[in-house]
C-alpha cells in the first residue's frame, strides 16, 4: 500500500484509510515508534498496562519477593502520637 504525504500546516502527514483504522481499532491517538526497518504505528496503550498480570505471574513463579508485603509487620505508627 502506498500512502502519499499531505501538507498539514507547516508539517506533512499521511492519511490512513478507514479500513486500517477500523482493523486496528485506532482511536484518537496512535503510538509511533521509529524502527530500523521503518515506522511502526500501533494503538495507544495505557502506561503500565499489563503490569499487574506480569507481576502476578512473576510472583507465582517465586520471583519478586520484594513486591510482597508481609502480614506480620510490627509498627506502632497508628498508635503513637505524631510529632511535627
Amino acid at each position: 500500500m502506498v500512502l502519499r504525504l499531505v501538507q498539514i500546516g507547516n508539517s506533512q502527514g499521511i492519511r490512513l484509510p478507514k479500513t486500517i483504522i477500523d482493523q486496528f481499532n485506532f482511536n484518537d491517538a496512535i503510538e509511533a515508534e521509529i524502527k530500523r526497518e521503518g515506522l511502526l504505528l500501533r494503538k495507544k496503550t495505557q502506561p503500565r498496562a499489563g503490569w499487574k498480570t506480569q507481576i502476578l505471574k512473576e510472583i507465582k513463579r517465586g520471583g519478586c519477593p520484594e513486591m510482597l508485603i508481609p502480614d506480620n509487620i510490627q509498627c506502632d505508627f497508628d498508635e503513637s502520637e505524631w510529632q511535627w
